[in-house]
Parts: C-alpha cells; structure tokens; sequence
C-alpha cells in the first residue's frame, strides 16, 4: 500500500523531526534512548495530526559515522507504536548529519 501522506511531506515531517539530531558533532550513547524518543514521538505526533484515518507505528535507529576503517560503531533502535494489525504499509527515510544518521521506518495501519 502507497503511504496516506504525500512523500514529500512524510521527508519534511522526518526531517523537522530529526533536525535536532543531525545538529550534533558527535554520538553521544548515554543520550540515545533519550533522542530517540524524542525523534519517534516528534514523527507519531505530526503523523497524528496530519491523519487520523490511520495508526502509526514509527521505529528509529541512530547510526554513529565513524571513518571507514574504525572497527565499530554506536547504533541505538527504539519502537513506539500506534496500532491495530487489519492493514499496513511501510517506508523508510535516512535522514544524515554529520556525526549521525537517523534510520526512521514508518508504518500505517488503516482505521
């Protein structure tokens, strides 16, 4: 199923919800789980207002860059979800910064 909203408004609401994110010079794990709820609620509350028609399930990993030859990096995924299981769609939007990606998947359930 195509999503309920214009692609180019799913970006823009990703990204007005990412930008505080994208804005750090570096990863910082202690504060991830924080971040993370922040962006994934920043998401589902746009989402909400733009339809109702729908429940939504958003789900967002952030990602450390690191330089290429760095043996790991620090990923930290959180879910949250407004749901009922009768129909879906998904899609998923990479925002990036300079220290972080943000990995946003996005789920809509018809009402």
């Amino acid at each position: 199923m195509s999503c309920p909203l214009d692609s180019k408004r799913l970006e823009e609401i990703c990204a007005d919800a990412a930008k505080p994110v994208l804005q750090a010079t570096e990863y910082d794990g202690e504060k991830s789980a924080e971040i993370n709820q922040t962006v994934i609620y920043g998401v589902l509350n746009a989402l909400n207002k733009e339809s109702q028609s729908y429940k939504w399930v958003v789900s967002s990993t952030l990602v450390q860059k690191l330089p290429d030859d760095h043996p790991s990096r620090g990923v930290h995924a959180a879910h949250a979800a407004c749901w009922n299981v009768d129909k879906d769609g998904m899609t998923t939007i990479k925002e990036s910064g300079q220290a972080i990606d943000v990995i946003l998947s996005i789920m809509w359930i018809s009402i």
